[in-house]
């Protein structure tokens, strides 16, 4: 197998990691929502009143589960940057053009030259899903407050 070959395969691999993790991140995120909300629902229902247990149970455990959320978010962006990053640098060689031929750009590249990816303004869905945990790391919080002052 020759550099071109080699090149050509490690293009198609770093493609194929890239298209797959937006959907292991949605998975992901779905889970930790799913049972967040649950948790939430329980803790502002009539039901969390006649629970016997601890008071400090259900907000400690939405809270390890936010802080979770938070971290499995913030390392899911990671890889998927530095997928995209192996992506375009590999488009860069792949797509090289040989002398006297027009240069050509690839795919992702000239996607994220269109998109403006990059831009300050520009915030990536997966920085939303950030949020949208700490939000739930915030709410749970206030429950540790209440449940401690009273």
């Amino acid at each position: 197998m020759n550099s071109a070959e080699q090149l050509e395969r490690a293009y198609t691999e770093a493609l194929a990691q890239l298209r797959l993790h937006p959907s292991l991140i949605w998975t992901r995120n779905n889970f930790f929502l799913l049972v967040n909300s649950g948790l939430f629902v329980f803790a502002v229902s009539g039901q969390a009143d006649a629970w016997q247990g601890p008071p400090l149970l259900v907000p400690i455990a939405g809270l390890f589960l936010s802080s979770i959320w938070i971290w499995v978010n913030i390392a899911g962006q990671r890889l998927q940057r530095r997928w995209r990053a192996l992506v375009l640098d590999l488009e860069t060689e792949l797509f090289r053009p040989e002398a006297g031929e027009a240069a050509v750009a690839g795919p992702l590249t000239r996607a994220a030259t269109t998109a403006r990816e990059g831009s300050s303004w520009l915030v990536s869905i997966t920085s939303a899903l950030i949020v949208l945990a700490i939000g739930f790391f915030l709410g749970w919080g206030y429950f540790v407050v209440l449940a401690v002052v009273s």
